[in-house]
């Protein structure tokens, strides 16, 4: 099911107040939208119709639990950078993201679920996150210039923007990134990337799984080997709902694609590459290759020292 849209311009406003308040008052949505407590009541209680956890106080105020499904679109269509506007479509539940994406890969688009029941990573692998706890996305991207490069060059920009997301969301010193779609708080993985290509459309389809409210209630579904492998929003003590964090993290990766400084962005990669030491499986040219990231060059790509000692780009 993808949810439709309908709120409001005050009831947007009321609910970004929640979103970066977590509290807000009657006064406060007065000077913002000067909205009368009577309307706030009534927008607050559109919010929590459209699947808002909202809590009242004695003393007027109300905060924010959960974000409901059924605003995200509004709320994003509201939200993001008019120069990088997308379409946004938001489901409760759908096989995969990616494969709505793909469908219409030459369209702007962010597709958004609930719940994946075939979500799936790099190399045939499965992305598994319980309902409700991650940010599940995929954003589509028309490719210029050589494939392989352009997708190392679309990977780097993609993984330095969530990593660069998370820390300013909750001031973290170092997301670190294992080359090419994972990124690591305290050595365990909190969000991945798969990016997949269609030659004939000339785009790229990007998906995006970020751990966000994931518990240690939530670690007995998870299966045994992967528990101690994993982390989030949540198991490291940050509270965040995971609209503001699509939000933080769209608006990033379409700032940091349009970006002239692209050396910046390398060097923020560089500093947080994990594989300088590690080996490790890359695909080049169709061919499986193994070596170590060393470094990325923006007009070559990612650099790999094979294991015979030969650089590869």
């Amino acid at each position: 099911m993808m949810f439709k849209r309908d709120l409001t311009q005050t009831e947007l406003t009321v609910l970004d107040d929640l979103l970066n308040a977590r509290r807000i008052t009657a006064d406060l949505v007065r000077y913002d939208t000067g909205t009368e407590p009577k309307d706030l009541q009534r927008a607050v209680q559109h919010l929590v119709d459209h699947g808002c956890e909202i809590e009242a106080h004695p003393d007027g105020s109300y905060q924010l639990i959960a974000s409901g499904l059924a605003t995200w679109a509004d709320y994003l269509r509201a939200h993001l950078p008019s120069e990088h506007k997308r379409t946004v479509e938001v489901y409760r539940e759908t096989a995969s993201t990616q494969d709505i994406a793909k469908r219409r890969a030459r369209e702007k688009l962010v597709v958004i679920a609930d719940h994946q029941t075939a979500g799936r990573g790099r190399l045939g692998r499965t992305w598994v996150a319980p309902p409700g706890t991650a940010v599940l996305m995929s954003m589509t991207f028309a490719l210029t210039g050589e494939q392989t490069r352009v997708i190392d060059r679309l990977s780097m920009i993609v993984s330095v923007a969530i990593a660069d997301a998370i820390e300013k969301m909750t001031g973290h010193d170092r997301v670190h990134i294992k080359w090419p779609n994972d990124l690591y708080v305290n050595r365990r993985k909190i969000a991945g990337i798969l990016i997949e290509t269609d030659a004939a459309q000339r785009t790229a389809i990007v998906g995006i799984g970020i751990n966000v409210t994931l518990n240690e209630r939530h670690l007995e579904d998870i299966p045994a080997e992967l528990r101690n492998k994993i982390t989030s929003f949540a198991l490291c003590g940050w509270r965040e709902d995971r609209l503001r964090v699509i939000h933080r993290v769209v608006k990033r990766i379409d700032a940091l694609m349009t970006s002239p400084q692209l050396p910046l962005i390398v060097d923020e990669w560089r500093c947080r590459n994990l594989l300088s030491e590690e080996m490790t499986r890359f695909q080049s040219n169709g061919q499986t290759i193994f070596g170590q990231a060393v470094d990325i060059d923006p007009d070559e790509g990612l650099v790999v020292r094979r294991t015979s000692g030969d650089i590869e780009q």
